[in-house]
C-alpha cells in the first residue's frame, strides 16, 4: 500500500532532513497528504540525565479512496545525542 511505504520513508528522514523537535510539519503530495508530530519522551525523571534524549515520533498519512477518508499511523521511538551543556 502506497500510504504505508510512504509513512515509513517519512518516519526514516526525521531526524536526517526532516527536523527532529517539539511540533509538527506537513505536506500533500500524489493524493496523500502527511504530518510529523515529535515530543521528548522520559519515563522517568532519573532519564534526563543520560547520554541520549528519546522522542516519540509519529507519522500520519491521511488520503481520500472512494470519497472516504482514510490514514495509516506510524509511531516510533527515537534516540537521539545530548546536546553537549545540556
Amino acid at each position: 500500500m502506497k500510504a504505508v511505504l510512504l509513512a515509513e520513508s517519512t518516519l526514516d528522514r526525521v531526524g536526517h532532513d526532516i527536523a527532529l523537535a517539539e511540533g509538527g510539519s506537513g505536506s500533500t503530495g500524489n493524493g496523500f497528504a502527511w504530518q510529523v508530530q515529535s515530543t521528548p519522551y522520559s519515563v522517568e525523571p532519573d532519564a534526563a540525565a543520560g547520554p541520549l534524549i528519546g522522542y516519540l515520533v509519529r507519522v500520519t498519512v491521511h488520503w481520500k479512496e472512494r470519497k472516504n477518508a482514510r490514514a495509516v499511523q506510524l509511531t516510533t521511538l527515537r534516540l537521539v545525542p545530548r546536546e553537549p551543556g545540556s
